[in-house]
């Protein structure tokens, strides 16, 4: 049989109402050569037309990825031809439909943030906290406070933890608790870099020794927003001072400001080939995954501050 896009061939049948992304169209293509056998468990939704015909009433999109992977024959559901159009109108909004909203955090608490872009999830509303700068003399909000209720806090209490991801795993000293200071006051109050810095330097000296500095540098994770010293760097330049090795400061920098699948540039030859690399707070663990990715002849080592996953 034949199978068209639904472009209203049905009389009192609108046309598909989603429009198709070319980036979302990429990413199902990926998904359908990942796992080609899920065809068979989810079929097209098809309704019969004339000679032989049928129109998508669920799956235009998919149907377009499996045209462009070439695809000679698809598992459809084929609706009876005696349906009342009104049905096929409830079918086409109830297939395109979201009646749910996906719980992020428990969502990538299971998987890899990069994992979840490959098979077309859309996590674009899930970005890190949106922290600025705060000036330092700014006094802490109370622990509790209203304004602070939505967000996490860390008791910044001692709680080293190892987390393997798909391709690198990473080193936190913190992890975000019930009760303590909200993660954008630990970040503006600078008076907390040499607690993180000391943090870190305990899991450096701990997991790896560095008794010889030799071939030894830091790095730090690209700046979004900010182009004074940060609070990540601040905590670099004295973990690198005590160890004695270089910093390459603004060596990595974002081309985009985007926190899922972000994009990032090298812009400094680093001879050194064992790279430690800090930042301060991790939520999806997308920017390690970036930077992971600009350094694939490099051994590194990557350590974070709080863990916020």
């Amino acid at each position: 049989m034949r199978i068209e896009n639904n472009t209203g061939q049905v009389p009192g049948l609108p046309p598909n109402p989603r429009i198709t992304n070319p980036a979302k169209l990429d990413k199902l293509v990926e998904s359908i050569k990942q796992d080609p056998e899920m065809l068979q468990l989810r079929g097209l939704l098809v309704y019969p037309i004339a000679d032989g015909k049928y129109i998508t009433v669920g799956g235009n999109m998919r149907l377009q990825a499996l045209r462009r992977l070439g695809f000679d024959d698809v598992p459809c559901i084929i609706i009876p031809k005696e349906t009342p159009v009104e049905k096929l109108r409830n079918y086409i909004i109830k297939d395109n439909g979201d009646f749910g909203d996906w719980d992020y955090k428990a969502l990538l608490d299971g998987w890899d943030a990069v994992e979840l872009q490959e098979w077309a999830i859309d996590i674009s509303q899930f970005e890190e906290p949106q922290f600025e700068e705060q000036p330092q003399e700014k006094k802490r909000a109370g622990w509790n406070s209203a304004a602070n209720s939505q967000e996490s806090v860390c008791d910044l209490k001692d709680c080293i933890g190892w987390h393997p991801k798909r391709d690198f795993s990473f080193i936190s000293c913190f992890k975000k608790s019930e009760q303590g200071y909200p993660l954008s006051t630990i970040k503006a109050d600078f008076s907390n870099v040499g607690l993180f810095a000391d943090a870190a330097l305990n899991v450096i000296r701990r997991v790896v020794g560095l008794r010889h500095n030799d071939d030894w540098a830091l790095l730090t994770t690209p700046k979004r927003r900010h182009k004074e010293t940060n609070f990540a760097e601040s905590v670099c330049l004295v973990i690198a001072k005590k160890l004695g090795i270089p910093f390459y400061n603004d060596a990595i920098t974002a081309k985009t400001r985007q926190r899922i699948n972000p994009q990032f540039a090298l812009h400094v030859d680093i001879k050194e080939h064992n790279i430690i690399v800090f930042d301060d707070i991790l939520t999806t663990g997308a920017t390690l995954d970036g930077v992971n990715k600009l350094l694939p002849e490099k051994n590194c080592l990557y350590i974070i501050g709080i863990n916020n996953n």
